[in-house]
């Protein structure tokens, strides 16, 4: 089968069926499927194929997967590993908090030039998926720990925030890799211990200390609000727990 001629609706339900036993995921799959559907409806109305062999193919309704997140201990563990009396150790410290105060992906925090902070308004211009611009606020805590490491790093031949012990740009892998020996000097058990990890803690504590889905959206960079959403309900307990503190209607009762 190497034409679009030959292709049935046989052979499109046969990659969905069998495609955990070929390793690939339901995301993937589904994104096959809505490329296959353009595709063969241009072919078909077009009068290149006498049928759609995707005009009945329905997206699979994907698995939710649970959303590792770190916890306060365990967020206090990995903060606790780095010698910061050294230049590696703090450069390690500081990116562990930068993870957890923005929220920003690994390929943003390489991307990161010490030109893209404006320190007076304590706000990241950090570029997204397709090169997009936004702006990501930071507090005083981060403020502090990152002047600090700009300090100690010096002035060098090029912009870029995290660098490696020979000054050049510290790449993803690195950081990827430093985050996960961290983890395991730490001793964390039962969670992946990565820069992403540290996006979903972020956006857990942020919407447990009382943000919105609308200003999570745009801090993380998200085009829908589909993952933004299914933070607020994997995180439901937790919510639950703070509506128990915080409800208008007990806190009336209360006061009778």
């Amino acid at each position: 089968m190497d034409k679009p001629l030959d292709v049935t609706a046989d052979h499109v339900n046969e990659i969905v069926l069998t495609r955990k036993d070929d390793g690939l995921s339901d995301a993937y799959v589904n994104s096959l499927l809505r490329g296959w559907r353009v595709f063969f409806r241009f072919l078909h109305d077009d009068g290149y194929l006498p049928t759609n062999p995707t005009e009945k193919t329905r997206l699979i309704k994907a698995e939710r997967r649970i959303v590792q997140t770190f916890s306060r201990e365990q967020v206090k563990a990995l903060l606790a590993v780095p010698d910061r009396s050294t230049f590696t150790g703090y450069r390690n410290y500081v990116l562990m908090l930068t993870l957890l105060e923005t929220g920003i992906r690994i390929a943003e925090a390489e991307a990161l030039k010490v030109t893209d902070i404006r320190w007076r308004d304590r706000i990241m211009v950090v570029y997204g998926k397709g090169r997009k611009e936004r702006m990501v606020p930071f507090q005083k805590t981060l403020e502090k720990h990152l002047k600090e490491y700009v300090t100690i790093r010096g002035a060098l031949d090029h912009d870029y925030v995290f660098v490696n012990i020979d000054n050049g740009p510290q790449k993803k892998r690195a950081m990827q890799d430093e985050i996960r020996k961290t983890g395991l000097e730490a001793g964390l058990r039962g969670v992946r211990v990565s820069p992403h990890t540290f996006r979903h803690t972020f956006a857990k504590i942020y919407i447990m200390n009382g943000g919105d889905v609308f200003s999570l959206q745009k801090i993380l960079g998200h085009t829908t609000l589909q993952m933004v959403q299914t933070y607020v309900s994997l995180f439901g307990t937790d919510i639950a727990a703070q509506h128990r503190k915080f409800s208008p209607l007990e806190s009336l009762e209360g006061r009778q």
